[in-house]
């Protein structure tokens, strides 16, 4: 037990010397230098032992049943399966007549998540947990958050930890950034793996580490040889000047005016990527990603009680981190400024660098109807 807990500690970047100490009387010599060498190492990604021990941490977290057979001496107790209260409430729940699901609908009454369960038969679960995200300039805060958010978290410091664990649990891991919306997957073998990886992943979206050298990595720094570079700034960089994209940015500055969200280039644009800073990303990231403002879409066969008492236990630990819940919160595009009817047809060229002229392409933009009519039955 005690080698086991003291494989868990290489994982904390903050090093507990005293129980370290008291653990390292335990333990077999092997874990004893691997907490001695761990410990007095600068860089702790750069020692040999740091994922030897991230493998262990990982082994600790995914596999239980491993655990509980290497303790013998441990008597081992089978609860039954009881309910127990959270602070999910029912909103609604109904049968669909176009597919063979049962839709549920809970929200939280402390933090005001929202979840969204789709009863479904089949082999796995699929999870969308999306954000509604709006920004009135092209720095590309959000795509650079969906990014920074893989970087770690406040509990799992390190990058790379939830791809492993989504590899353990037999799942995949992606995200996209939309205009409107931003929204992280989880697709997974079964309910028993998404429940292990769930509240983690959570935790990456809702209190991600957000470093000052993550973000030099992953959005724009200038490399050895004095070019520009960065995850985010490359991505942009070999498409913001095809034709498509060029004729899109084009459109929305015609159909849009300043101060409405759907104008903006969110995946952002490279001149004000290189000027983006880390703390300009977490006060995006402090007011769009709020449990209140976030909906976990979750479909396939779902254990509901495990499923609210995995949400409800994850809430618990995210209170000290995020705004008040009760504090003021101005809704993204539902409190936002309206979008004014066009005044003019507007027909414009838009030049972009291509070696063959011999041909090109048309767009045409236009507004349709309100995306609430159908709701509200005009």
């Amino acid at each position: 037990m005690c080698r086991v807990f003291a494989t868990q500690m290489l994982l904390c970047p903050v090093v507990l010397l005293p129980v370290i100490s008291l653990l390292a009387r335990l333990v077999s010599p092997a874990v004893q230098l691997e907490i001695a060498t761990f410990g007095a190492t600068a860089d702790y990604k750069q020692n040999r032992f740091y994922k030897s021990a991230l493998e262990k941490g990982l082994d600790v977290i995914l596999r239980p049943a491993r655990l509980r057979s290497r303790l013998p001496d441990i008597v081992q107790v089978d609860m039954p399966s009881v309910s127990r209260e959270t602070h999910f409430g029912t909103v609604g729940k109904f049968n669909t007549d176009y597919s063979p699901s049962v839709i549920t609908q809970y929200v939280s009454e402390r933090t005001g998540m929202t979840v969204v369960v789709v009863d479904q038969k089949g082999p796995k679960v699929l999870g969308f947990f999306a954000l509604a995200t709006e920004i009135h300039d092209d720095s590309g805060a959000p795509h650079t958050l969906e990014h920074l958010c893989f970087m770690g978290s406040k509990s799992y410091r390190y990058k790379g930890v939830l791809d492993k664990l989504a590899t353990r649990a037999y799942s995949t891991t992606n995200a996209w950034t939309a205009t409107d919306h931003t929204a992280y997957t989880l697709d997974t073998a079964g309910w028993a793996g998404f429940a292990q990886i769930l509240p983690v992943y959570l935790e990456h979206v809702i209190v991600p580490t957000l470093t000052d050298a993550g973000c030099y990595t992953e959005v724009h720094h200038v490399d050895g040889s004095g070019h520009d570079a960065g995850v985010v700034y490359s991505e942009m960089q070999g498409v913001q000047n095809t034709q498509g994209e060029l004729m899109d940015l084009r459109s929305k500055r015609l159909l849009y005016p300043e101060g409405i969200g759907f104008r903006y280039e969110t995946g952002g644009m490279m001149e004000q990527l290189r000027v983006l800073t880390a703390d300009r990303i977490r006060e995006f990231h402090r007011e769009m990603y709020q449990p209140k403002n976030l909906c976990l879409v979750i479909v396939g066969e779902i254990d509901h009680t495990d499923l609210l008492g995995i949400l409800d236990d994850f809430e618990g630990t995210i209170l000290l981190d995020i705004p008040k819940p009760a504090a003021p919160f101005k809704r993204p595009w539902v409190e936002s400024k309206p979008t004014p009817a066009l005044q003019k047809t507007s027909v414009v060229t838009v030049d972009f660098p291509e070696e063959d002229e011999s041909s090109g392409e048309i767009m045409i933009s236009f507004f349709g109807p309100d995306c609430n009519d159908a709701v509200l039955g005009k």
